[in-house]
């Protein structure tokens, strides 16, 4: 396995001359990748690093168990953070990227040993919790610092750009002067979704040029003064019904927040539910192990098909048969991109090219 696998092709990151920018345009290749990290070889030299034991998924439902590296600052005071200058952002990001590279590497030496992995990196990459068994801050340093939201919007377009396996939510935990929480919940979503969706998140939508980010990325702001097992409850009462059930069928697990349902054995988690439509709909697991992926993406497809049938603003993705979601799966698996070209949706476009329902299967 090519430790840049997912990462070459689709790479988008920081202009270094212009740190915490971010264009849809600049294509990077390995050896960019090198001289990137080289370039701030300076910035992780701040960092101290411990390892905690993490737990990974193979194909097969077996657990495999490597020592991940966690970056910690050695800085004493939140200054570095607070003032939200370029260095605070060269510091978060390389912490990021380094972590996203250690692990690509780990699962690339565990290839090495014969174990056959088969899974999405956005199930292991330890980054996006803070704690090994994947319940805690959701961005590491978030419990240290409070954390500016330019700076946030910064760490997380990163993740967008870098990992294109990232997808669904992402809900970094921050500390708020009030003693509560913030997150920023990130979906991509149809381009139809946008002015409906994100009226409340004007202000953070106009931010986005500045970061030249693809219009299909819309933003949400949740604001959770409770524990972070509401944070489930608040987002789906600020998100769009149509977009809560875009994430259904990219697999998005919302009693985890970010773990994702086709990708893993759930254990010790018999039924998956939530209020959708005004109705609880419950996805039952088998003992100590998920659906298969055609029985997910069976329930996922009659999901978005009852939908459409009852809402004639729907989609029209939304209306296709199984039959027409594999004939396009099959085009993208096959990099048929003039048959990918017909389809005139830019939205079912990225969400054909980054779901991980797909990636899995390819």
């Amino acid at each position: 396995m090519n430790i840049y696998a997912g990462v070459e092709e689709e790479l988008r990151v920081i202009s270094l001359s212009n740190f915490g920018y971010y264009s849809n345009k600049e294509q990077m290749h390995k050896k960019d990748v090198l001289s990137f990290f080289n370039s701030v070889n300076e910035i992780t030299n701040h960092v101290s690093c411990t390892t905690y034991q993490h737990d990974i998924f193979i194909d097969n439902g077996s657990r495999v168990n490597i020592e991940v590296p966690q970056f910690e600052p050695e800085i004493s005071t939140p200054e570095l953070v607070l003032n939200d200058n370029p260095l605070s952002h060269k510091l978060f990001i390389s912490q990021i990227l380094a972590n996203r590279l250690i692990v690509l590497k780990a699962i690339d030496n565990l290839k090495r040993k014969g174990v056959n992995l088969d899974i999405s990196l956005a199930a292991v990459l330890p980054w996006l919790h803070n704690s090994p068994n994947g319940m805690g801050e959701h961005l590491h340093l978030s419990s240290h610092y409070s954390i500016p939201e330019r700076t946030l919007n910064s760490i997380f377009l990163t993740l967008i750009c870098t990992d294109p396996s990232f997808c669904g939510v992402g809900a970094p935990s921050t500390n708020l002067s009030s003693g509560g929480f913030e997150a920023s919940a990130k979906v991509r979503t149809h381009n139809a979704f946008s002015s409906d969706l994100c009226q409340s998140r004007k202000p953070l939508l106009s931010e986005r040029n500045r970061y030249d980010l693809p219009a299909d990325w819309c933003y949400f702001k949740v604001v959770n003064l409770e524990a972070a097992k509401s944070q489930r409850q608040m987002l789906l009462s600020c998100l769009k019904k149509a977009a809560v059930l875009f994430l259904i069928i990219q697999g998005a697990d919302f009693s985890g927040f970010s773990n994702f349902l086709p990708i893993a054995p759930v254990e010790d988690v018999k039924k998956f539910s939530f209020d959708l439509f005004g109705n609880s709909i419950r996805i039952p697991f088998k003992d100590g192990n998920s659906y298969t992926w055609l029985e997910a993406d069976e329930k996922y497809y009659n999901l978005a098909n009852d939908y459409a049938k009852k809402n004639k603003s729907a989609p029209h993705w939304f209306k296709w048969t199984i039959k027409e979601w594999e004939y396009w799966r099959n085009i993208y698996l096959t990099k048929d991109y003039e048959k990918l070209s017909q389809i005139s949706d830019k939205g079912i476009k990225l969400f054909l090219l980054f779901n991980p329902i797909w990636q899995k299967r390819s």
